[in-house]
């Protein structure tokens, strides 16, 4: 580049001293080489002065020709100077001068591609080449380097990138790209290296520039129902297999693997065929049979409610055999079971009207009648199967008790007086007379009489009457008949019922029935000795000989047992064999085979149990305990194998409160760390290992947006009331502000949404006499607030006002023409609205609802009254605005909780009421509503 700018020199000092000698003073330079208004054209000397001046027109020619090169683009002043020193120093300056130039070709080229040669005027230039043409800025980091404005501009960078994960690409200047190799981990793309990451992620590593693969991903999942494998391009693969298995349940066989989980097979058949027993199965033992005490079969017809016991069916109680009919005597056969004999016992034929009812033919015969009579002449008296005597009104003649009336009539069941009648009584034995006071009167005489009856003679009349004479003998000398004499008919024998003796000793209880003696039941010939076969004869009553028949000696170790001379004998003994080590074979006489266990050690062939010993008749092993204490491992015992056991991905607990979503991982428990921040800036939160999180209240007086802190609720600035209701107990609850505006109550203390709340049941209420004038609050033309919890039991039936501010001391809001706020509910529903009493009209309210609202939870409500509009509030957010003209507002008067004592009280609860004397903004109705 340096000889370049030197043999460019050159050139022009030839070119001006050309012009000098030629006398061309006044021509100009071309390429602005001489100044135009000097008309000192010998430049030979104006290079930089050192030389000797040929004339003074050639000086200075030639310094405006120097001027006008070192102003050129392109050339470098410094390298012109070093040229002309030499040239002015040599004694060149006579040396012939090029004569110009006639083209460009003639021209050197410029120095950089970024100029080009020019030929004005017969004078070789240099101009800007075009912008865009390309050059080389002799970086080799950049690419499409192009001129602009006679300069080389770097192009884009050159993109470094081989493509190999495992050099470093960068770039120099001089030679270009450059890669180095690194020892980097990296990635080969196969799933299935690169050690225990997934993906082959944490184990590839560069080495000689090549990516080379980790160690091989373990794909055992220790699951025996899958087949495990690996895919260089899904990495592991736990494929279901179908293979037998072990679910470590002793009650399956035939286990398969299905769906990569062990599933059950067949349950096992556990059935000992002893209906005594409960055939069971254990997960952990298998087969077991312990003795039941469940009801059972005997085989003998006279018991019931046989039971098992000691793993034998023991006999019940003899069964009921009682037919409940009267007319049968009960016995039992112990191969058929229940008989009923017909008997002439008393009995009931069900009829109200018959008495001394009698058993015949195993059926009930009725008795007499029975005779119905009230005394009364004017009823009807009869007589109803079922109910008995009755007594209907009749219309009959009576005596009204005035023996100085006739034709006396009953009417209703009274006797109503007749017509006057003479006073005779149709009495031999009596004067007859009648006084109206007294009515008919008789006088007794002494006089021979008829008593109407055949069964006397010889009467008189004694004491006005009829006196019977000496009795008439009737007797039939029959036990089954009354003996009797009817007054109309004579001597008369009706039958009875009496006991009898029919002359048959084998017959017990015999009766007399339709004036006969009938027989009674049949003796019952028993000797308890079922080797007799009894009877009874007429003559000689019960005998009992000796039978053959088959018999129960009393010992069930024996079987045949028969009859022999009166007396059973013993059969074959019953052989006891199980087939069972752990049970002693022996015969018990009352119950039979008995098979009582033993304790023998013995094997039940299970890896799963240790020390097995016979125990309630069967092989039992202690379970082994394959538990490892660790949660995170699923433990299981294989009958062949023993304790096994597997890591699993179980829901566990760490033992720390302070984490969430704890999870097994690898063999052990670990949970997130969970996030104790209540939002409340009163509340310092932390975390106790064993308690979880805590909140513990910040300081009374710490600051917290917008307010102070107290009892660890942010109490805002304005705050008028807060009631708090944590009290517990008492009929008062306490103002926590420090305004002093405490209230009493007669409601109930319930869990509420912060410590405890007032329950007012529909009945209760709570109230506030405001102690100075920050309780003057709730004009519509000054900005208030309200917030509150509220839980909803049930729809209130009618209208109710939880929250109620009379300005004039009494309970309406609105009387006198006064404004005060409340929020009350439709009646029915659970729809609250927030109202405000107009000025207009007592009972008349303008407000907005805020629609229905939850039941059975807790809902935040805050009203919030700022410049004339009233804005309300639903768990945090702003549901409904309302704008309400001014009005006036009385004094403090008394703020009502729960009710206002005209409507219903609230069926529901009320928690953390906080009253404001100014308006809250919507982030801290936000703040209050967490």
């Amino acid at each position: 580049m340096r000889q370049i700018l030197n043999d460019f020199d050159a050139r022009w000092l030839l070119l001006l001293a050309c012009l000098g000698g030629c006398g061309n003073e006044d021509a100009p330079v071309v390429g602005g080489g001489v100044d135009p208004t000097d008309s000192r054209s010998d430049v030979g000397g104006a290079l930089d002065g050192a030389l000797p001046t040929d004339t003074a027109s050639a000086s200075t020619a030639t310094k405006d020709a120097d001027t006008a090169l070192s102003s050129a683009p392109g050339t470098d002043p410094a390298a012109d100077a070093a040229a002309d020193v030499p040239s002015d120093s040599a004694p060149a300056d006579t040396a012939p001068v090029d004569a110009g130039c006639t083209s460009v070709a003639a021209c050197p080229a410029g120095p950089t591609p970024c100029q080009v040669a020019t030929c004005l005027g017969g004078a070789c230039g240099l101009a800007v080449a075009a912008d865009g043409i390309p050059c080389t800025d002799g970086n080799a980091c950049s690419v499409g380097d192009a001129c602009k404005n006679g300069t080389c501009q770097p192009g884009a960078p050159v993109a470094c990138n081989d493509g190999n994960p495992c050099t470093a690409d960068s770039c120099a200047a001089a030679v270009g790209c450059l890669s180095q190799e690194t020892t980097q981990t990296c990635d080969d793309n196969n799933l299935c290296t690169g050690g225990p990451g997934a993906g082959g992620q944490g184990g590839d590593a560069c080495a000689g520039g090549n990516c080379v693969p980790g160690p091989a991903l373990d794909c055992q999942d220790t699951n025996p129902c899958t087949t495990d494998s690996c895919s260089p391009s899904v990495g592991c693969v736990h494929a279901p297999s179908s293979q037998p298995c072990q679910d470590g349940n002793a009650c399956t066989v035939g286990d398969t693997c299905l769906n990569s989980a062990c599933g059950p097979g067949a349950a096992t058949v556990c059935n000992d065929g002893n209906p005594c027993t409960d055939d069971a199965c254990q997960p952990g033992v298998g087969c077991a049979f312990s003795p039941s005490s469940k009801l059972c079969d005997d085989n003998n017809a006279c018991t019931s409610g046989d039971l098992c016991k000691s793993g034998t069916c023991v006999a019940g109680v003899p069964p009921a055999c009682d037919d409940q009919n009267p007319c049968t005597t009960e016995t039992c056969d112990p191969s058929q079971g229940c008989k009923n004999i017909a008997n002439s016992l008393p009995c009931d034929d069900g009829s109200a009207c018959t008495a001394g009812d009698l058993c015949n033919g195993g059926s009930c015969v009725p008795g007499k009648p029975v005779t119905c009579n009230d005394g009364n002449p004017c009823t009807d008296d009869g007589c109803a199967k079922a109910s008995g005597c009755s007594f209907q009104a009749s219309t009959a003649t009576c005596d009204d008790g005035n023996g100085c009336s006739l034709l006396d009539a009953c009417k209703d069941g009274v006797c109503l007086s007749g017509v006057a009648k003479a006073c005779d009584d149709a009495n031999d034995c009596t004067t007859d007379a009648c006084v109206p006071a007294k009515g008919c009167v008789s006088t007794a005489n002494g006089l021979p009489c008829n008593d109407g009856s055949v069964c006397s003679v010889g009467d008189v009349c004694q004491g006005g009457s009829c006196v019977p004479g000496k009795a008439v003998a009737c007797q039939d000398g029959s036990p089954c008949t009354n003996d009797a004499c009817d007054p109309g008919k004579g001597c008369v024998f009706p039958v009875n019922a009496a006991p009898c003796s029919d002359g048959n000793v084998c017959t017990l209880g015999d009766g007399c029935t339709g004036g006969l003696c009938g027989a009674g039941s049949l003796k019952v010939c028993d000797d308890a000795n079922l080797c007799t076969s009894d009877a009874c004869h007429p003559l000689d009553g019960c005998v009992a000989p000796a039978n053959a028949l088959p018999c129960d000696d009393g010992s069930a170790c024996t079987n045949g047992d028969a009859c022999a001379g009166g007396k059973c004998v013993p059969g074959k003994a019953v052989a006891c064999i199980d087939g069972n080590l752990c049970s002693d074979d022996t015969c018990d006489a009352g119950v039979g085979c008995v098979f009582p266990p033993n304790a023998v050690t013995c094997s039940d062939a299970n890896a799963c149990t240790g020390g097995d010993v016979c125990q309630a008749g069967g092989c039992v092993g202690k379970a082994l305990n394959c538990d490892d204490g660790n949660g995170c491992t699923s433990d299981y015992c294989d009958a062949q194998k023993g304790c096994q056991t597997l890591v699993n991905a179980a829901v566990c607990s760490d033992g720390s409160a302070c984490t969430a979503g704890d999870v097994c991982t690898g063999g052990a428990c670990k949970g997130n760390a969970i996030n104790c921040d209540d939002a409340n800036a009163c509340t310092i939160d932390a975390c106790d290992l064993a308690k979880g999180c805590t909140q513990t209240h910040a300081g009374d007086g710490a600051t917290c947006p917008g307010g102070t802190c107290k009892a660890g609720d942010c109490l805002l600035s304005g705050l008028i009331a807060h009631y708090a209701f944590d009290e517990g107990s008492g009929l008062k609850f306490l103002d926590s502000s420090g305004n002093g505006n405490d209230g009493t109550h007669n409601a109930a203390y319930v869990l509420g949404k912060k410590g405890k709340a007032l329950s007012f049941g529909g009945s209760a209420l709570g109230k506030v006499q405001g102690a100075g004038p920050t309780f003057t609050w709730g004009a519509e033309n000054a900005d208030y607030s309200v917030a509150y919890w509220i839980f909803i039991v049930a729809a209130q039936p009618n209208w109710v006002a939880p929250f109620h501010k009379s300005n004039l001391g009494g309970g309406d809001c609105c009387q006198g023409g006064q404004r005060a706020p409340a929020q009350f509910f439709i009646p029915g529903k659970t729809n609250l609205i927030c109202v405000m009493a107009t000025a207009a009209a007592a009972n008349h309210y303008n407000g907005v609802g805020t629609g229905n609202l939850p039941i059975g939870q807790w809902t935040h409500f805050a009203a919030v009254h700022a410049d004339g509009a009233q804005l309300l509030y639903l768990n945090g957010k702003l549901v409904l605005t309302d704008v309400l003209g001014s009005a006036t507002v009385g004094g403090p008067g008394l703020l009502f909780l729960g009710g206002d004592g005209y409507y219903s009280a609230l069926n529901g609860y009320m928690d953390e009421v906080k009253i404001y004397s100014r308006a809250l903004t919507a982030g801290e109705v936000a703040a209050d509503a967490l």
